[in-house]
């Protein structure tokens, strides 16, 4: 983030798969979602930023495997620039 003054906010979006109730892979892809926001603050950025999560609501794919499942736990970063 430091090489690249072009993002001027960054919007942080975190994911769960399916395992588990929905309010508590809320609250996973909340935390998700934050702790990156915080390790890329502790590393230096000085961009703004916001974190938030979707918990399960948009999934890459409905397949229930292990790769699947996967897929769906990620972040995902919105870049506005400048």
């Amino acid at each position: 983030m430091k090489n690249h003054p072009e993002i001027v906010k960054l919007h942080i979006i975190g994911h769960t798969d399916s395992a588990g109730g929905a309010e508590h892979n809320q609250k996973l892809s909340d935390a998700r979602a934050n702790a990156v926001m915080e390790a890329l603050r502790s590393r230096g950025a000085t961009q703004t930023m916001d974190a938030v999560g979707k918990g399960e609501s948009q999934h890459l794919c409905s397949e229930d495997t292990d790769d699947c499942h996967q897929k769906n736990r990620r972040v995902e970063f919105v870049i506005e620039a400048g």
